[in-house]
């Protein structure tokens, strides 16, 4: 048994969230099902990166992590580091504030501003995003 909310105010839109999480439940099971006989083997797993189904055997781990072969395992670990606090502003946040402000310079220089305080504080060097 599966509790969890669906956020939603009305009855009947929670149901039919509902519905279509149980018609994808069941779509898995058929899929891992026809997995095990076309692999021939009595567990499947579905690879965190490629999503693909594969031998329980044969799986690489990783932590609580499950890969089909040694490249997604890589891939999963590149896609998921964190920036630094001030890679993130430099890279992310200040692009995105150029873009989204192109109307109102005022209210980019005022991001601008503020993100050099902060990279020239001592929090964004030190890396307690990564």
């Amino acid at each position: 048994m599966i509790r969890q909310s669906t956020r939603q105010g009305s009855d009947k839109k929670a149901r039919n969230i509902e519905s279509a999480h149980r018609t994808r439940l069941a779509e898995q099971q058929k899929e891992a099902t026809a997995a095990r006989v076309r692999l021939d083997c009595a567990e499947v797993l579905t690879c965190h990166e490629c999503e693909k189904l594969l031998n329980a055997d044969k799986a690489l781990r990783k932590d609580q992590y499950v890969f089909c072969t040694q490249k997604c395992a890589a891939t999963w670990g590149k896609a998921r580091t964190m920036p630094s606090l001030k890679d993130f502003l430099e890279n992310r946040f200040l692009p995105d504030a150029e873009t989204r402000h192109k109307a109102k310079p005022a209210t980019y220089r005022y991001y601008k501003q503020s993100s050099d305080m902060i990279k020239r504080s001592r929090v964004a060097p030190c890396g307690w995003m990564n």
